[in-house]
C-alpha cells in the first residue's frame, strides 16, 4: 500500500513538472525586430526565411510579422508588405504559417518577428486600419511596375488590393495604368484581366495606355489633382 501511493505521488509528480514546463514553454517569442535602418530587401528576405525555419522546427506552430512606423510613411510600410509577400511567393511558402499585421503608428519604424507555438496566447500586435492618405502636393509616381515574370529575388508582387486602397482614401487622384504589348488585342486583354482585380467604386478613375513593345509588361501610377 505504501508503494502505491509513492508510485501515485511520483506520477503526480511527473504530470505537475510537466505541466509546469509546457506552460513556461508555450509563451509567444519575439524571434527578430529589425529597426529602421536595417530594413531593406536583403534583411527581409533573410527574416522571412528565418521565420520559417523556426516554424518547421514546430509544425503547429504559427508567425506573425508586424509592421509599425509612422502614418507618413504609409509607402515605405506597404512596400515592407509586399517584399514580405513577394518572398513567399518566391519561395513557394505556405502562406498560411504566416500573419502580416499591420501595426499602430510608431515614431520609429520596425518590423518584428513572431513565433506563436500551440497553445500559447497570441500577444496583441495592436493591429490598425493605415491611413492611406498621401498629400496632394506628390508628384505622379510609379506604384508598380513588372518586368513580365516575377522571377528577380527582390521583386514585388503586384498588389491591387494595396493599390487600390490608396485610391479608395485619396478620392482626388487617378489611377494611370499603362500597359506595354505588342499588339491592341492584346493590350484589351491584359486591361480587361486588370480590370477584373479592382473594385467597382474606382474603376471610372481608372486610365489605361498603350505603348507598343515586344515584352509583355505594366506601370500602376497614382496621379495627384492637377494645380488649379
Amino acid at each position: 500500500m505504501k508503494f502505491q501511493k509513492i508510485l501515485l505521488l511520483v506520477f503526480v509528480l511527473i504530470v505537475f513538472f510537466k505541466f509546469c514546463f509546457a506552460q513556461e514553454t508555450s509563451k509567444a517569442i519575439l524571434l527578430d525586430e529589425l529597426s529602421e535602418r536595417e530594413i531593406n530587401c536583403e534583411t527581409l528576405l533573410v527574416t522571412t526565411d528565418y521565420l520559417y525555419i523556426e516554424l518547421a522546427n514546430e509544425p503547429n506552430s504559427q508567425g506573425y510579422i508586424v509592421i509599425s512606423g509612422k502614418n507618413s510613411e504609409i509607402l515605405k510600410k506597404t512596400y515592407i508588405e509586399r517584399v514580405i509577400e513577394g518572398a513567399i511567393i518566391f519561395r513557394k511558402l505556405n502562406k498560411k504559417r504566416i500573419t502580416i499585421i499591420r501595426g499602430k503608428e510608431t515614431e520609429k519604424m520596425t518590423v518584428q518577428v513572431w513565433k506563436v507555438p500551440t497553445g500559447a496566447e497570441k500577444p496583441d500586435f495592436n493591429e490598425v486600419k493605415w491611413d492611406f492618405r498621401l498629400s496632394p502636393d506628390i508628384k505622379p509616381f510609379v506604384f508598380y511596375a513588372n518586368s513580365g515574370e516575377f522571377e528577380a529575388i527582390c521583386s514585388i508582387p503586384s498588389s491591387d488590393k494595396v493599390y487600390a486602397e490608396f485610391l479608395i482614401e485619396n478620392p482626388k487622384f487617378r489611377g494611370h495604368i499603362v500597359i506595354y504589348e505588342n499588339s491592341p488585342a492584346k493590350f484589351r486583354k491584359a486591361k480587361a484581366d486588370l480590370l477584373k482585380n479592382f473594385p467597382d467604386t474606382i474603376k471610372n478613375r481608372l486610365k489605361f495606355f498603350f505603348v507598343r513593345r515586344e515584352t509583355s509588361i505594366f506601370e500602376l501610377w497614382l496621379v495627384p489633382p492637377k494645380k488649379k
